[in-house]
């Protein structure tokens, strides 16, 4: 019997969905695509593999807002920092709500597919906030052995028969 506690926000998200990934692709042929930076790619990955749970996009600009002033999401919980898509480049300002994008890491793999919800300009970056489709993680080649998603440490903590972990 799993006796570990519930993951925050009650459901341990995964927004990587094999069925829909050859579509996707498929789909992200005729999108606009942005090319993620390392960190982007970081945050993008801790949103598709459920570590931002109960996150399951990136956050509108009322939602980033909310968390600045009240460090809460829009069911009250605590969340610390806003978590919204940074981008540079061209395409980003072009975006607007309900269009879709695909994103790409910096050798063009595609690692999800964004619907936009909302698009603002923050100082020259535009930040974009929207539901996540994922079709695959960045790749990381170093240290392997070591990466596990929350799901997998959940599963390896519950057969170890781990009730705390700290």
């Amino acid at each position: 019997m799993n006796q570990l506690i519930a993951p925050y926000g009650g459901t341990l998200v995964n927004l990587i969905d094999p069925a829909r990934s050859d579509a996707l692709k498929q789909e992200a042929l005729s999108l606009p695509s942005l090319d993620l930076g390392w960190r982007q790619q970081c945050e993008l990955e801790m949103l598709m593999t459920g570590a931002y749970s109960p996150l399951t996009g990136f956050m509108t600009r009322a939602q980033c807002a909310r968390i600045e002033s009240d460090r809460q999401l829009d069911d009250g919980s605590f969340w610390p920092l806003p978590v919204a898509l940074s981008s540079r480049q061209k395409i980003a300002a072009e975006l607007k709500p309900g269009d879709r994008v695909a994103l790409r890491d910096g050798e063009g793999f595609m690692l999800a597919v964004l619907t936009v919800s909302d698009v603002w300009d923050d100082n020259g970056a535009w930040l974009l906030g929207g539901a996540v489709e994922g079709v695959a993680l960045p790749s990381h080649p170093d240290f392997a052995s070591l990466r596990a998603t929350p799901a997998e440490l959940r599963a390896l903590f519950a057969r170890r028969g781990w009730r705390r972990v700290v």
